[in-house]
């Protein structure tokens, strides 16, 4: 595992070749699953760098599926990384935008390392998929991680790239700020990339300024093996008139690699044969291109079929990516005013409530005070007892009328003010009991119950329960035993209440 930890600091340093030698020492057999696993994925990366891709996906999802089962998201997310170049190396742009998104939503905060790659990847991919705006928000990304790693050939690429995208989006003064960017940072960049970056900007100073061009190329020409810019140079000669050096200059690149069934060298050629008037050699050269021309288009043919049906196959997942968010969102809309008409209705069923309470409680006192008149009237030939019991009867029915319209609030605040009143204990009674029991008690004593509720705050139902049984000049031992709680508790309850308002003395 050491020396593995060796070979990935090789490798994120770019040391390529020193890590593929230590690479080779390696006994696999030796190896545990953690150690063969991490082995697979650094010769997948080495591979990559020296620009010798795997071509199988076999490899790397076994990577994905060990690093998933030990949640090791640090190399998952390279795994997925990886897996996404693979992909589009083989053309498959869709699935590889879908592991790069995987690899960014695992990778740690602190990778910079991998999280520019990420970025710079979904840049790329975006920008050829013409998605230029979406491509600018990662090349911007991956520009602030290249600062931050102190990385000039990072930096010129994502200028690069920012500049292209520009480019795309018809911002052509933006282009020109972000390519001299590119220009400026060119002495502190690496042979190698210094190769790629302008080789990129000659197709673009190409029409835009020869000078500049001239000057570019030199420095590129200056590198070995940079077909591109011998080719830019070619042109640039020809159209100065120095055709001799323009010639020479296309031979170099025709007995080169690069030169074999090039489309721009052979058009190169072509255009300054057009120019000398060697009409013939200018027409064999057209054929020649033409033959290529047909070569590409048949390849492109299969690309354009591969391309119209991975673009069905977005829209179809983006149409139904936007259905159920659609639906989601609707889902969300309705019960959000659902549950707003609820709460609404609630309160205001509530306040209905409360209020008819209240105009019931008072005729409930104005009927037991009716009660109580009626007992005190002394028996008369005019009113006997009889008619003085059937008068008290139609008054505690009317009473009892009352209470029922209530869903039985008040008759249960009655049982429960019988049951204090036998003595019995509230250790079985609910919320809603001692609710009730404190509403029934204002028919009770109304005078104390108002009293209570102005000069105290935030009482519990619990809390009116306990300075009700006070009021009732019921001992603190026989609270207790009522409550089902010690003495002590008692006393802290009460102290508790003081604290709110200071209007009785605690029991003793």
């Amino acid at each position: 595992m050491h020396q593995l930890k060796i070979i990935d600091a090789l490798l994120i340093d770019e040391q390529s070749t020193d890590a593929e030698k230590l690479l080779t020492t390696i006994d696999t057999n030796q190896l545990n699953k953690e150690e063969l696993a991490f082995y697979e994925l650094l010769t997948i990366q080495k591979s990559w760098q020296l620009y010798h891709p795997i071509k199988k996906n076999s490899t790397i999802n076994r990577c994905i599926g060990y690093f998933y089962q030990q949640k090791d998201f640090s190399k998952l997310a390279r795994a997925y990384y990886y897996k996404g170049e693979l992909l589009f190396y083989q053309g498959k742009q869709k699935e590889s935008v879908i592991s790069y998104k995987q690899a960014e939503k695992i990778v740690p905060q602190k990778d910079w390392w991998l999280r520019h790659h990420i970025y710079e990847a979904l840049a790329y991919a975006n920008q050829k998929d013409r998605a230029y705006a979406l491509s600018l928000q990662y090349s911007r990304a991956s520009l602030y991680l290249s600062q931050k790693l102190h990385k000039p050939d990072w930096e010129a690429y994502a200028y690069h790239m920012m500049a292209s995208n520009f480019e795309g989006l018809g911002r052509h003064d933006s282009t020109e700020i972000y390519t001299k960017l590119v220009i400026s940072l060119l002495p502190k960049m690496t042979e190698k990339g210094k190769k790629y970056i302008l080789t990129s900007l000659g197709s673009y100073y190409q029409v835009k300024d020869s000078k500049v061009l001239d000057t570019l190329m030199q420095t590129a020409l200056q590198q070995p093996n940079n077909g591109a810019a011998t080719l830019f140079m070619a042109g640039l000669r020809y159209n100065q008139g120095r055709k001799v050096e323009a010639y020479d200059l296309l031979n170099q690149v025709e007995a080169t690699e690069y030169g074999k069934n090039n489309l721009s060298l052979i058009q190169a050629k072509r255009d300054m044969k057009m120019g000398d008037g060697d009409y013939r050699a200018a027409n064999d050269l057209s054929m020649q291109i033409m033959a290529l021309k047909d070569s590409f288009q048949q390849v492109r043919a299969r690309q354009n079929l591969q391309t119209v049906q991975k673009e069905f196959n977005r829209r179809v997942e983006q149409e139904k990516i936007f259905r159920l968010i659609s639906y989601a969102i609707m889902g969300i809309v309705f019960l959000s005013m659902f549950i707003i008409a609820v709460v609404f209705y609630y309160k205001y069923r509530t306040l209905h409530l409360h209020k008819l309470l209240d105009q019931d409680r008072r005729q409930i006192t104005q009927l037991n005070q009716q009660v109580k008149m009626a007992q005190l009237v002394p028996d008369t030939e005019e009113v006997t007892q009889e008619e003085k019991e059937k008068r008290i009867k139609m008054l505690h029915h009317k009473i009892i009328n009352i209470e029922e319209r209530h869903s039985g609030i008040l008759a249960i605040g009655r049982l429960r003010y019988m049951d204090i009143k036998e003595e019995k204990t509230t250790i079985m009674w609910g919320k809603m009991d001692f609710n009730a029991f404190a509403e029934y008690y204002k028919l009770i004593d109304i005078e104390f119950m108002h009293h209570l509720e102005e000069d105290y705050d935030s009482l519990t139902d619990k809390n009116k329960t306990l300075l009700i049984l006070e009021s009732m000049k019921l001992p603190c031992e026989r609270i207790a035993l009522i409550m089902g709680v010690s003495q002590g508790a008692i006393r802290t309850a009460r102290s508790r209440i003081e604290k709110k308002h200071k209007l009785t003395p605690p029991c003793e």
